[in-house]
């Protein structure tokens, strides 16, 4: 299982969903996704029944992202604090570190570490950082 530890608000408002066994629904039915489209589909069903969902239920169905997505990876994490994302281990070549580099050339990884780490405020920079090394990966 993939570990992301996001100091983020990520919760289920009860403003959004009044419902306590709903709220609680939703966590169950988040964790459950395996797959980007299934995600994609709850996202979907959940603004379609409850509207335009508030950041702290955005900052939920992103770190259920991320965790799809590290776990593509091959990594055991994703740390985001302090406005530094850090992901690991990977092991990255040489063109998968220039193919990085390409993308996001504020990126950092750490041999010794096995950790790539990219400085940004918002958690929405985690994802970039991912995708980038899963892009990556791709091109190299």
């Amino acid at each position: 299982p993939v570990r992301v530890d996001a100091r983020v608000d990520a919760y289920v408002p009860n403003t959004y969903i009044d419902s306590e066994a709903m709220r609680i629904d939703l966590h169950r039915r988040l964790a459950l996704v395996e797959t980007e489209d299934e995600l994609r589909e709850l996202e979907a069903a959940t603004i379609d029944r409850f509207g335009p969902m508030p950041e702290p239920v955005e900052n939920l169905f992103a770190i259920q992202e991320v965790r799809i997505k590290v776990a593509k990876l091959g990594a055991d994490y994703l740390v985001f604090r302090s406005g530094r994302a850090t992901v690991g281990p990977l092991v990255l070549g040489s063109g998968e570190l220039r193919e990085l580099r390409q993308r996001i050339d504020t990126a950092v990884y750490t041999t010794a570490r096995k950790e790539v780490s990219l400085r940004n405020d918002v958690f929405t920079g985690a994802i970039q950082l991912v995708d980038a090394i899963l892009d990556g990966r791709r091109a190299a």
